[in-house]
């Protein structure tokens, strides 16, 4: 009998469009969608991302994180239309959406100023990555260069080296994302973040950063030693208002908190439970204590023991 790898047959689910339901309602089950699949389904986009004490050195103010769910891809311009057309307010310039062409929807969303993309995030009950979350997604709890592993890879990014001088559809460079399954962190676009990680670029007068390096960039590794000893960061310092056609965003939740409020919303039928074991398991054992936690609280929601089930096999 073979053994089917879970992480495998996951990407496998995802590349055919199933629960990707901020894409247009895909991921029914025989034609119907149950209620409240598709709030649970959503959760297929997310990577789980343990909390850690973070080792970065003295050059940072980063001391730890919690448990993360993190967006696998960033944020693309499908999704970004789709709240735009809902936004109440917005300065996003109409010729640059106009310029979109259809077969582009899966790229990055690109241009939003800083407060756009908080509000896209609020709207989703997520937020932006700090820039200390942003280094731990991307570079583990100890910093690593690459979001991959140590060692410098060809062709798992898209970088300036690459030659394409363009965006690329989110997730394209498979061997290119973190161990916890998140694509894109080095290059295509460069991603908000609130906060820094130094203070060289508050000295220069800014408060927020960008991190991962664009299309329009030199693949550099995420961190490397400072001089006055632990790590520094390739991180760009930009004003709130700044906008670019290689800066984007994805989005991010404090996984108790999201996990608690959203489990009531989630379908309870035989086939979103089955989804969710899938998902549990791909999350791994890195998630069954707090998923273990939440499972034992009075009324807890059967998928969350969906979740659980999986993530302890």
């Amino acid at each position: 009998m073979s053994v089917v790898n879970p992480r495998l047959a996951f990407q496998a689910l995802l590349s055919v469009g199933l629960g990707l339901c901020a894409c247009g309602g895909q991921g029914t089950v025989g034609g119907v969608q149950p209620r409240g699949a598709g709030k649970a389904l959503a959760l297929e986009r997310l990577a789980f991302v343990p909390g850690c004490t973070l080792e970065l050195g003295s050059a940072t103010a980063c001391q730890a994180v919690g448990d993360l769910l993190v967006e696998r891809f960033e944020v693309s311009r499908g999704q970004w239309r789709g709240w735009l057309a809902t936004a109440e307010q917005t300065s996003f310039p109409v010729a640059e959406l106009a310029s979109w062409e259809p077969s582009t929807e899966t790229w990055p969303a690109t241009w939003m100023n800083l407060n756009e993309a908080q509000a896209y995030a609020a709207g989703r009950g997520m937020r932006l990555p700090t820039a200390c979350e942003w280094v731990r997604v991307a570079g583990g709890a100890r910093g690593r260069p690459w979001p991959w592993g140590a060692g410098e890879a060809r062709a798992v990014a898209n970088t300036l080296e690459l030659g394409l001088g363009r965006l690329l559809a989110s997730g394209t460079f498979e061997r290119g994302r973190s161990p916890e399954g998140v694509h894109d962190l080095l290059g295509n676009a460069a991603e908000w973040t609130r906060g820094r990680m130094t203070e060289a670029l508050a000295e220069r007068g800014h408060r927020d950063c960008a991190l991962g390096g664009s299309y329009r960039t030199r693949a550099r590794p995420l961190s490397g030693p400072a001089r006055e000893g632990g790590l520094a960061f390739s991180e760009q310092g930009f004003d709130g208002r700044h906008r670019a056609a290689d800066l984007g965003f994805r989005c991010v939740a404090d996984a108790e908190e999201f996990l608690r409020s959203r489990s009531g919303t989630w379908g309870r039928d035989a086939a979103t439970l089955e989804r969710l074991t899938a998902l549990g398991q791909v999350w791994g054992g890195a998630a069954a204590p707090l998923l273990e936690r939440l499972a034992g609280e009075l009324g807890a929601a059967p998928g969350l023991g969906a979740l659980l089930t999986g993530a302890g096999r």
